[in-house]
């Protein structure tokens, strides 16, 4: 393909995607990239770098001079038998550092020829970046990923056609541990006289702040210009066909082909394959051998399919060969939908894989087009409000985008209809008025704004009520735990004056005399303790300021002693690393301590990022000390004790956690996480509560602070006055996992509420405070539902609620909705397709419902009984992402719905009396026998309840409407009075 500019080369290139080389040797084809390596000259190698002063010669990696330096790293590229490449840190545990540009000269190059330069760099799961280009000043800046700010995404190396890859042991090398090599493209330029040619490399153009942003920096590579680095899978949008381009100036050829995507998101259907279309010799083909498809092979073929793969048959040979210059329909694979993940994967002759990611050509698919008409239509909507809470289940991205999953969660709920609201066509108002009928709700809307609940009570809020129940049992039993740790201080005393009266043991303290050396472990040996035993019971033994390892491999160890004390001074130069290093391998091994104790030390990890530190045992912290998950991940499975502090200085990168993961931790002091934290589901952490502002906490500047487990908060001590607070979890980045919870409060999703305590996850802080106002969910013992703003000020627009039930105490029989089941239209409320016993919701596309204070709205008899205890109710505004939590308020109401007479059947009599009292007020319920629907006014709710309920009798044979139990006080409270609705608060 002819080439156009460096700005079309350098956004063209990141359509490549990342592979997996697999290769019994190089892919070196006659055309391809040139590797060349970065030398400096430090081990008497030839020089292609300059200036000099830019590099740390003398061997030292310091992660703050400003210098480039050398990386030694086992298997990364062979250079007379000298591994290593250059690295600009950005980690920000050590500083940091913004080293020069540099140059790097090619030569070899044929003068006059136009060649394409890339730098060559490495990443792990980070993406790292690099700034490249061929003149000075003027870089283009790149990561792995495309993920950074203001970054362009690399190429993977490996998906490039290679003449003379870098090589590992004779075989190209691409991929090493967790690290992948990338092309940047740097430019395009004309070799000169004497046959060279210059890129310029630099790190971030911002300075490294984190491992994130570390430079990795191996060489160059080029090509001439005139072909392709790989050949190209292009997709044409308008009829999804897919064709396999060669232009890179010589045959490909490759024994198989495997088409996939992510999302599931193929037609097999649509596929043109080469095993009934282009092998044996047939006309245009590019096999004389037979080729065989490996799936999908059961008929009929799936028009949603996540792969597409054929191979040579076994008597095959040399396998498929596509011309430079030809191209290979195979058909019209791609689904018209927001997923543009297509790969194409071919094993080349050679046996490399080589995995491409198709490049798209045509109008990108609008995003809740799912009739694929071009345009986002009250169609699309209709079918996104059918399958709204339907069970998709076993459904690919793709199949399911098209039924409404608008985020590819495997779910058709609220945050679909938020993603639909968004990119339906901003200005509704033509719509809206072309509609020509008024939003159906809004004659119910006015009608219980005027004939609201005149009488009534504060609700009664059930899973308040339940959090307070919880809560004054915690702190019962928390009263109690002090009692007895009070009571038990002389017999504690009483018996250690007994211990002292009997003979003399064996017992020692046993202390390290010297440092652990690479390789060596004092864990569960004699090693450098100064008895010269290995640890034994009976024994107590001390790190001072000294480094003990734990065993170099992935077994599972027991420490010997009765204690192992860390008490070194991390102080010290690289203190926070001594103390105890975990040098295992592997996941599977746990270190166990029985009786840790963390006096001024340091726990701390220096393996790899693969080798995960198990900590079991138990951890008393008795002042403040250390636990460093530096170079990889710490799982504390011990329990941990203690009110001192616990430091976490700081993270080499993703990956690198201290996790608590038990759920019996008693340690109530602070956490200062300046790397990366987290605490489990189902692990806990405690928080005792004094005066106003204090309180132990969790703070530090760390990159990631995640809580996912459960927060014991001791509010026994706790002040009560209005504006007291405490800021319990105030470290950056943090974020609350859908685990999380605090024992005896109830979650109200962005806050939650305990008795007379509130805490804020948005920023972390407890106060004092009762829950904030929201809408209630009115439900009946009738099984009538009403919307209700119980507030005394705040009013709510909605455009979306649902209702849950994990027993399935709800029905879509009597529930008419807000809008009573209108005809179809984007100004209307939709029910959810998929509502049933479990989940009732609906939708309004571009209209609201308004509740100011006092304001209610009939839902109608979507509740089934028997008890309301589990029901969740939840809602949306115009705007927002994000669902609100309300609350639930249960009345007991007499009689059968519909039955206005309350003569125990629904028959034409109870209709007389809806008639007479139509359009007139039904204060408390009264006119119509406290068996109408509860809105406040006599109006075509009443009659539609009626018309449902027509027929039945108060007889339990006859299937009338049962009383739920009350499943607690709080029932009773609220049902004090039968009936009886909530007055408005003076």
């Amino acid at each position: 393909m002819m080439k156009t500019s460096m700005t079309a080369r350098a956004a063209r290139q990141t359509a490549v995607a990342f592979f997996l080389t697999i290769a019994a040797g190089p892919a070196c084809w006659s055309q391809g990239l040139t590797y060349v390596d970065a030398d400096d000259g430090f081990f008497s190698l030839s020089t292609n770098v300059s200036p000099l002063s830019a590099f740390e010669l003398s061997g030292s990696v310091n992660s703050t001079d400003n210098l480039w330096h050398l990386r030694e790293v086992p298997a990364y590229e062979d250079t007379t038998g000298v591994q290593f490449l250059y690295e600009a840190t950005g980690n920000s545990a050590e500083g940091g550092e913004d080293v020069p540009e540099v140059m790097q000269t090619i030569s070899g190059l044929t003068s006059g020829v136009s060649y394409d330069l890339y730098a060559v760099y490495w990443t792990n799961g980070e993406s790292w970046v690099i700034q490249t280009g061929t003149t000075s000043g003027n870089l283009t800046f790149y990561d792995a990923f495309g993920t950074k700010a203001n970054a362009t995404a690399g190429v993977a190396a490996g998906s490039a056609v290679w003449s003379s890859p870098p090589l590992i042991d004779g075989a190209a090398a691409f991929t090493s541990e967790d690290r992948t090599a990338y092309l940047g493209y740097a430019g395009t330029v004309v070799a000169d006289a004497n046959g060279e040619a210059t890129l310029f490399v630099d790190d971030n153009p911002g300075g490294g702040t984190g491992s994130g942003d570390r430079t990795w920096w191996d060489g160059a590579a080029y090509i001439e210009s005139s072909f392709e680095i790989a050949p190209i899978a292009q997709i044409n949008r308008a009829d999804g066909t897919l064709t396999l381009s060669n232009d890179t100036g010589q045959p490909l050829e490759f024994t198989s082909i495997s088409i996939t995507s992510a999302a599931a998101g193929l037609d097999a259907a649509e596929w043109t394959t080469i095993t009934d279309n282009y092998d044996q010799g047939a006309a245009g083909g590019v096999d004389t051998d037979a080729w065989e498809v490996t799936a999908p092979v059961d008929a009929p073929l799936p028009n949603f399919t996540g792969a597409l793969t054929e191979i040579e048959s076994a008597t095959g040979a040399g396998g498929a060969s596509l011309a430079s210059g030809s191209s290979l329909d195979l058909g019209a694979v791609w689904q018209d939908t927001i997923y543009d993940d297509v790969q194409v994967a071919l094993t080349l002759a050679s046996g490399t894989t080589l995995t491409l990611a198709a490049q798209y050509t045509g109008d990108a698919h609008l995003p809740g087009d799912f009739d694929n008409s071009g345009d986002v239509t009250l169609a699309d909507y209709l079918t996104l409000s059918a399958n709204l809470h339907t069970d998709i289940a076993g459904l690919g991205q793709a199949e399911s985008y098209l039924l409404g999953n608008m985020n590819g969660d495997g779910v058709i709920d609220y945050g679909d209809f938020v993603a639909f609201s968004n990119a339906f066509p901003g200005n509704l108002q033509a719509a809206i008025d072309a509609a020509a009928a008024p939003e159906p709700g809004a004659v119910s809307l006015l009608l219980g704004a005027v004939f609201a609940w005149l009488t009534g009570r504060r609700p009664q809020r059930l899973a308040l009520a339940w959090a307070v129940a919880r809560q004054n049992n915690q702190q019962r039993l928390l009263g109690k735990a002090c009692s007895m740790r009070q009571i038990s201080t002389p017999v504690l005393a009483a018996a250690f004056v007994a211990l002292a009266l009997l003979p003399a043991a064996q017992a020692a303290d046993v202390s390290l005399n010297a440092d652990d050396g690479f390789g060596a472990s004092s864990f569960n040996a004699a090693g450098q303790w100064s008895n010269g035993q290995a640890p034994a019971a009976g024994n107590d033994y001390f790190t001072g300021d000294f480094r003990v390892r734990t065993p170099a491999d992935g077994g599972s160890y027991t420490f010997g002693g009765d204690s192992l004390t860390i008490n070194n001074n991390t102080e010290l130069t690289d203190g926070t690393l001594f103390g105890l290093s975990y040098k295992g391998t592997g996941a599977e091994g746990t270190i166990t301590i029985d009786n840790l104790i963390l006096d001024g030390g340091s726990i701390n990890h220096i393996n790899g990022t693969g080798d995960i530190f198990n900590l079991a045992g138990s951890i008393n912290v008795v002042s403040d000390s250390v636990i460093f998950a530096r170079q990889g991940p710490i799982n504390v499975l011990a329990d941990v004790s203690g009110s001192a502090t616990i430091t976490n200085p700081g993270s080499d990168g993703a990956g690198r956690t201290l996790t608590f993961q038990s759920s019996s931790n008693t340690f109530d002091g602070d956490i200062i996480n300046n790397g990366r934290f987290a605490l489990a589901a189902g692990a806990n952490l405690n928080f005792t509560i004094g005066a106003s502002g204090v309180n132990n906490s969790v703070t530090g500047a760390g990159a990631e602070t995640i809580y996912d487990g459960v927060f014991n908060l001791d509010l026994s001590g706790a002040s009560s006055n209005n504006g007291d607070s405490w800021a319990i979890a105030a470290a950056d980045n943090q974020t609350f996992g859908g685990n999380f919870s605090i024992a005896g409060f109830a979650d109200l999703g962005d806050v939650w509420v305990g008795d007379g305590y509130l805490f804020d996850t948005a920023t972390g802080v407890l106060s004092v405070g009762e829950g904030p106002e929201r809408l209630t969910l009115r439900v009946m013992s009738n099984g009538q539902m009403q919307i209700v703003n119980d507030g005394d000020s705040a009013s709510y627009d909605i455009n979306y609620y649902e209702i849950r039930s994990e027993s399935g105490a709800l029905t879509t029989s009597g529930w008419s909705g807000i809008d009573g089941g209108a005809a179809p239209s984007e100004v209307s409320w939709e029910q959810a397709g998929g509502s049933d016993a479990n989940l009732l919701a609906e939708t309004n596309l571009s209209g609201s419902a308004a509740f100011g204070p006092s304001d209610s709205l009939s839902l109608g008899g979507g509740y089934a009984g028997p008890t309301a205890d589990d029901l969740e109710f939840y809602y949306g505004a115009p705007g927002s992402d994000q669902l609100v939590r309300g609350y639930i308020e249960f009345v007991q109401s007499a009689g059968l719905p519909g039955d206005f007479n309350s003569d125990g059947i629904v028959n034409a009599a109870d209709y007389t009396v809806w008639r007479d009292a139509l359009g007139g007020p039904d204060d408390e319920d009264t006119a119509l026998g406290m068996n109408g629907d509860g809105s406040g006014v006599v109006d075509q709710g009443d009659y539609n309840l009626w018309r449902q309920n027509y027929g039945a009798t108060s007889a339990p044979e006859a299937g009338a409407t049962s009383t739920p139990e009350p499943a607690s006080a709080v029932l009773v409270a609220v049902a004090t009075l039968a009936g009886v609705r909530r007055r408005r608060r003076g």
